[in-house]
């Protein structure tokens, strides 16, 4: 093997590292200073050949009435991005207005955050459609699935999840809780 050949190859090899490093490091980062909601979850227990088990979570946020939304709506909304205000509501966060804008991220004092989802590509809404399901968007925000250990798919008790939200809108799952308390204290 000639020497240019080796460094090329050390190159490789270096950027694929440097490349899983740098996206461990954004994660965690985001975990560390993201914003901290608790959002209210409802539970599908489906299990997948390859990875294993996982649960598949619906939030109260992810449908978004029509009357929701602010600004213009684009002609075809599916796989579209949408911009969400969540404000506090008790315990949990709720859909303050969604916009296909982008949405200015409230101050540091304020407690509304602005999370950033995709219109659900299952969804065949148009603008003007008069049928039953136009009256609201169904959003993913990229939180919808969290893998648990094997024959732990379905646990009992009330889920929710606490989400780090970034300043760029996305969200991450930083804890998911069985009746107040961390799954992986619930499964041991």
């Amino acid at each position: 093997m000639s020497k240019r050949t080796l460094i090329g190859l050390i190159l490789v090899i270096a950027a694929q590292v440097l490349w899983v490093v740098a996206t461990t490091v954004i994660k965690e980062d985001a975990h560390a200073t993201g914003r901290r909601i608790l959002l209210e979850t409802r539970p599908v227990d489906p299990r997948d050949l390859l990875r294993g088990d996982y649960l598949i979570l619906n939030y109260n946020i992810s449908t978004i009435p029509r009357d929701m939304l602010r600004g213009a709506v684009p002609e075809i909304v599916l796989g579209k991005t949408i911009y969400v205000s969540l404000v506090p509501a008790g315990r949990f966060y709720r859909v303050e207005y969604a916009s296909f804008q982008p949405i200015a991220s409230p101050n540091a004092n304020s407690a509304a955050v602005v999370v950033r989802g995709t219109v659900d590509e299952r969804f065949r809404w148009m603008r003007g459609n008069a049928d039953a399901d136009s009256k609201a968007v169904p959003v993913m925000y990229g939180i919808e699935r969290y893998y648990v250990p094997e024959g732990e798919g379905n646990p009992k008790g009330t889920l929710t999840v606490e989400a780090s939200i970034t300043g760029s809108g996305e969200a991450l799952i930083r804890e998911l809780l069985v009746d107040g308390k961390p799954f992986a204290q619930r499964v041991r």
